[in-house]
């Protein structure tokens, strides 16, 4: 999750948080469309629809997406899709409205509904309603991305575990970290990392250390099962504000893998923003994932002999990496005799849950070099 500096850097059109979220949706839309019924977006701060730059945002971005995706008539066929949008600022959510409009006449099983409201308050009084129903909420995606860094950790908590529910949330980490010294700001971060905890923190001298630390802190107290988080940095090279994506869904966790693997493909999930959003360039260029995942069987299954789906991908689904990386290098390997597979000398076919033979040692030659604009691994 840290980066440093990249040698051959490039340029990304778009903000980095809505690329993510625009990539994820796509895979997250036909997946939870088995559930049936009906699914819901949230978005928690829309703003005006579109950026000064002319770049979509978030709203418009996930409204194009879901009109554009191949499967739509198959998601619409089982799932209505409600989103909502909050925005307090009446000229923004007027601006909001417009550019819905603009987008022109929606599908009958899409309804889009701006809130010119506070999100918490809104979605909390919903949430009682559900709870004195004996009902949970349908499955959602939270977008929480605010202007400065006022959150509500007992909130997220209560969204998260409020059924399939999961957020992409903004933490703003500059800001959160200039007040931690600050007396009158710790009503405010009691409820943003919903602990007394966070005061420990102004000990800690060491920006970098601290950094770490703070981000732990935030992400212990949130209630999901999967938490990852992309760090984004500005001019300087001095972290800006880090977006966290929480699930309790494998199924969800395996999704944002792809869309991060896809949009950061170094594998330092950092990201560096220039004054002008829509302006950024990838730094970090790190390691390939064929590196990591190497790294990751050899420590967990050097000298021994398991099963893929049984002993690996428990392994693989815990960590940064995916599935396809490991069948990858462990093609790789049956290939030139580095691995034995016990169930189909020779070749590796995922589907047949092969017992595979380790050694204790993967030679580092397994990991290609190649530079990541050179392979479409990630697509």
């Amino acid at each position: 999750r840290k980066g440093g500096a990249g040698t051959r850097p490039r340029q990304l059109k778009g903000i980095i948080p809505h690329r993510i979220l625009a990539r994820y949706l796509n895979g997250w839309f036909p997946i939870l469309s088995a559930f049936k019924g009906q699914l819901l977006y949230l978005d928690c701060h829309a703003g005006r629809g579109r950026h000064a730059s002319g770049d979509a945002g978030s709203p418009i971005l996930v409204l194009e997406k879901l009109l554009g995706h191949q499967h739509l008539s198959r998601i619409l066929d089982r799932v209505a899709i409600a989103c909502h949008f909050f925005e307090l600022n009446d000229l923004n959510a007027n601006l909001l409205c417009q550019e819905i409009t603009r987008i022109g006449p929606l599908p009958s099983r899409i309804s889009t509904h701006v809130h010119r409201t506070d999100y918490e308050s809104a979605l909390s009084q919903a949430l009682d309603g559900l709870e004195r129903a004996g009902t949970e909420l349908p499955p959602s995606f939270a977008f929480i991305d605010p202007f400065g860094f006022k959150l509500s950790m007992p909130f997220m908590n209560r969204l998260l575990t409020a059924g399939k529910t999961e957020a992409l949330i903004n933490f703003m980490y500059r800001y959160v970290d200039m007040a931690l010294r600050v007396p009158d700001k710790s009503t405010i971060l009691d409820e943003l990392f919903g602990t007394g905890e966070w005061r420990s923190l102004t000990s800690i001298n060491n920006h970098e250390k601290r950094f770490e630390a703070t981000v732990k802190l935030f992400s212990d107290q949130l209630k999901a099962e999967h938490i990852f988080w992309v760090v984004m940095r500005g001019d300087s090279g001095a972290i800006k504000y880090v977006l966290f994506h929480a699930t309790n869904s494998l199924k969800g966790w395996q999704v944002m893998k792809r869309a991060l693997w896809h949009e950061l493909p170094d594998g330092s999930f950092t990201a560096y923003e220039r004054d002008r959003p829509e302006q950024g360039i990838l730094i970090s260029v790190t390691r390939s994932p064929d590196r990591a995942i190497t790294e990751l069987i050899e420590n967990h299954f050097g000298g021994k002999t398991v099963w893929l789906k049984d002993d690996v991908y428990p392994v693989v689904d815990a960590s940064l990496c995916r599935r396809k990386h490991a069948h990858e290098i462990l093609r790789r390997a049956i290939g030139r005799g580095v691995v034995r597979n016990l169930t189909e000398p020779g070749r590796l076919t995922v589907t047949r849950n092969p017992r595979l033979e380790i050694p204790a040692f993967l030679p580092e030659t397994l990991a290609k070099e190649d530079e990541v604009e050179q392979t479409d691994m990630f697509r």
